[in-house]
C-alpha cells in the first residue's frame, strides 16, 4: 500500500510537470504568433481614449518615447496606425520581456479608439471609423495636455467630407450655380491649400436666385437618390445641411448669397449671424482652385474677405479654447 501511494505521488507530480511544460510551450508560441513592432512616437507619449458616462477621457497608454519593436509607427495627431516593412530583421528578439512589452502596448493601442486609421506596408489603408452606417466620429479635435500638442479631426471624417464637397461642387457646376467655399474652408484654402485639419464640417455659400427653386430641388433630391446624402434645411429654412447618410451626420452647411446695391457700393451678404458684409470684389469674379484636390471655387481676394471675418487667422490654432465643439479664437 506505501508502494503504491508513493507512486501515485510520483505519478501525480509528473502530470503536474508535464501540463505545465505544455501550456508554457503554447504560451511562447502564441507571443512568437503576435505581429513584431517597432514604434517610434513623434511626441513623448500616446494617448488612449475611454469612455466614461459618455464623456470621452484620454489617458496616456505609453510612458516612453520610442520602444525598441518592429514594424509600425503611430501618429498621434492624425489618430493613424502605419506599418512598415513586413521582412524587417528583429531588434528585440534576444529580449524576451521588452518583445512582450511591445506586444502588448501594441494590442492595447490596436484595440483602443486612438486608431482611426491603418495604413498597411502595401499602402492599403483601412478605415476604423467613417462609413455611411456609422454615426459620426463622436471624437472631435482637441488639445491633448500630456502630448502638449494638437489632435486634429480624425481623418476619415475629413475625408468623407471632402468626398462629399466634390460631388456637390461637380453638380452644382454642371447647373452653372455660382457657389464657393466660405468661412472656415477659406481660412484652409488661404493656409495652405487644404480644409483646416481641426474642422468638422466645410462651408459652402450660392447664389440665392437658384435658393428654393424647382431646380434647387432637382439639385438636393440628385443627392439623396444618386449620392445617398441626407438633406434638410436648418436655422428656419436659412440653412441647407447636406450630411453623408442619415445616420453619419458629417455635414455641408450651405447659405445662400445676395448682393446688395447701395448707390455706387455692392455688398454680399447671407442669412448668418457670424457674417460681416463684403465688398463684392473681395468675392467676385470668384477663383476656380484645388481644395485638398478637390476642385472648387474660393473668393476672388480671400486675404481680404478673411480679414474682416477674422483676426489673426494667418496661423492655425492649438484647439486649447473651444466653443460648440470648435477651435476658435479667444480673439475672434
Amino acid at each position: 500500500m506505501k508502494m503504491n501511494n508513493k507512486l501515485v505521488r510520483i505519478i501525480f507530480a509528473a502530470s503536474c510537470l508535464l501540463l505545465f511544460g505544455v501550456f508554457f510551450f503554447f504560451e511562447q508560441n502564441k507571443l512568437r504568433d503576435l505581429p513584431k513592432i517597432k514604434f517610434h512616437v513623434n511626441s513623448s507619449a500616446l494617448s488612449a481614449v475611454t469612455v466614461s458616462n459618455t464623456k470621452l477621457e484620454y489617458k496616456n497608454i505609453f510612458s516612453t518615447e520610442e520602444l525598441d519593436c518592429k514594424s509600425f509607427v503611430y501618429d498621434a495627431s492624425e489618430w493613424t496606425l502605419r506599418y512598415q516593412k513586413l521582412n524587417e530583421t528583429l531588434t528585440e528578439s534576444n529580449n524576451s520581456k521588452n518583445e512582450y512589452d511591445c506586444k502588448n502596448d501594441f494590442l492595447k493601442l490596436l484595440n483602443s479608439n486612438s486608431v482611426k486609421r491603418i495604413v498597411y506596408s502595401n499602402n492599403y489603408v483601412e478605415n476604423r471609423g467613417c462609413t455611411k452606417n456609422t454615426a459620426q466620429c463622436e471624437e472631435s479635435a482637441y488639445f491633448n495636455s500630456t502630448l502638449k500638442k494638437r489632435i486634429n479631426t480624425p481623418p476619415c471624417c475629413r475625408e468623407k467630407l471632402l468626398e462629399m464637397l466634390n460631388h456637390v461642387t461637380k453638380e452644382l457646376q454642371e447647373l452653372h450655380i455660382t457657389h464657393m467655399l466660405a468661412f472656415g474652408s477659406v481660412l484652409g484654402w488661404a493656409r495652405n491649400g487644404k480644409m483646416v485639419p481641426y474642422d468638422n464640417d466645410i462651408d459652402l455659400i450660392l447664389n440665392k436666385e437658384f435658393w428654393k427653386t424647382p431646380l434647387f430641388y432637382n439639385f438636393t433630391n440628385k443627392l439623396e437618390t444618386k449620392y445617398g446624402y441626407k438633406t434638410f434645411f436648418a436655422d428656419k429654412g436659412a440653412k441647407l445641411k447636406i450630411l453623408y447618410s442619415q445616420t453619419n451626420y458629417n455635414a455641408i452647411d450651405v447659405w445662400p448669397f445676395e448682393i446688395n446695391k447701395h448707390g455706387k457700393i455692392a455688398e454680399v451678404s447671407i442669412p448668418h449671424n457670424d457674417w460681416k458684409k463684403q465688398p463684392l470684389e473681395n468675392l467676385f469674379p470668384e477663383r476656380y482652385v484645388s481644395f485638398d484636390n478637390v476642385m472648387t471655387f474660393v473668393p476672388r481676394d480671400t486675404n481680404s474677405y478673411l480679414n474682416i471675418l477674422y483676426t489673426n487667422w494667418t496661423t492655425e490654432l492649438d484647439c486649447s479654447y473651444k466653443e460648440d465643439e470648435k477651435c476658435v479664437n479667444k480673439e475672434n
